[in-house]
């Protein structure tokens, strides 16, 4: 019987149940040698970029056994001598797990299919590790790439208060015997993640930059947050050599609170001891946490001497401040925050139908 006397729709559903059988037949093969116990050793690597099978991601010593080609997605499974190799490899993404006789031979074999991926033009981009918890699989962590300005460029989108403390705390480099938090606060719109990215960025040399995605359930998930301090690579275990991290978390308003050990209780906690801790203690590693709280409602535990490293208010422009940054003949707020300032001059406006502007324009900047 012809598949011209089905609907479409049914040979569709066909097809697609088809694939995922046909994927799944691959990840069965994969698993083979984990279960008698010839490779039972597996490392996994993950990288955001843009790749495809063409690009020579395999090493000579792995050859191509079965090949699923989907819409979006191909999924591929190559073996060699004591070793096997499944990569899923998305349209900005790529999922490898290797399996071999050794430990250190699987992790090898897996960083060099990494390491044969092509990397985006890196010109104001930077890699970091983003975190987040998935119900089924657990904690996650891929690599990503992301935009992030120099300082120099950005220094000025801050009133001089703001931007003197800013360029402080840039110049910083592996403050050890410090504070391990740094909090920061303000209206949304005052460029608080812009700073972010920027203190990244020029960190870079000697930190590494783990973002969390869901920072509710790291403080609120003992074993998550568990697993986000001790995360090393596998070079990274040599103190004296291994680079800082910088462990940021956005928009946490709930735990900062004055009344949050009453509310919230155990996630206050946990990040106190993150921050210096038993949790935090043997780590070099800096915890960025944002909120839009006022300086009176934040808990007076997050701020005492010792444990803060930085804590910077992100403040609205002043009129005198606002006229300094706007070119000469704009009307003049008497204050605004940068978001405000940016869709005065033209270069961020929206698409609204309101006649008056609004007093927040949004958290993320």
């Amino acid at each position: 019987m012809s598949l011209d006397n089905f609907p479409p729709e049914f040979v569709q559903q066909g097809l697609d149940t088809q694939q995922r059988d046909a994927a799944g037949i691959l990840n069965a093969d994969f698993n083979i040698t984990q279960i008698d116990g010839s490779q039972p050793f597996v490392a996994r690597r993950m990288l955001n970029t843009k790749v495809k099978l063409e690009d020579g991601l395999l090493p000579p010593e792995l050859e191509i056994r079965r090949h699923v080609s989907f819409e979006y997605r191909d999924v591929v499974l190559a073996r060699g001598e004591n070793c096997a190799a499944i990569l899923e490899i998305g349209l900005r993404s790529l999922d490898v797990s290797v399996s071999s006789t050794t430990l250190a031979a699987a992790q090898q074999l897996a960083d060099q299919i990494v390491e044969r991926a092509p990397r985006p033009n890196l010109a104001g981009r930077m890699m970091i590790h983003n975190w987040f918890r998935d119900g089924s699989k657990g904690t996650q962590t891929n690599l990503q790439f992301i935009s992030a300005p120099e300082w120099n460029d950005i220094s000025r989108n801050y009133p001089p208060a703001v931007a003197a403390v800013l360029a402080e705390l840039v110049a910083l480099e592996r403050p050890s015997g410090r504070g391990k938090l740094m909090l920061w606060h303000g209206d949304p719109g005052t460029g608080k993640t812009t700073a972010i990215r920027s203190l990244m960025r020029e960190w870079r040399p000697w930190c590494q930059t783990h973002y969390i995605a869901d920072p509710e359930r790291l403080f609120a998930d003992a074993g998550y947050l568990t697993e986000v301090v001790s995360y090393r690579h596998k070079d990274d275990w040599d103190p004296t050599t291994a680079p800082w991290r910088l462990v940021v978390a956005e928009d946490n308003d709930e735990f900062l609170r004055t009344s949050a050990r009453n509310e919230t209780g155990a996630p206050l906690g946990r990040l106190l001891n993150f921050s210096d801790g038993i949790l935090g203690q043997g780590s070099n590693t800096l915890l960025l946490i944002t909120t839009n709280e006022r300086l009176d409602r934040l808990h007076p535990a997050l701020i005492r001497p010792g444990r803060c490293l930085a804590q910077i208010e992100f403040t609205r422009f002043s009129t005198a401040e606002a006229r300094a940054w706007l070119p000469e003949g704009s009307a003049v707020p008497n204050s605004a925050t940068l978001a405000e300032l940016i869709e005065r001059v033209g270069t961020n406006q929206r698409i609204t139908n309101r006649t008056a502007p609004v007093e927040n324009s949004g958290a993320y900047l």
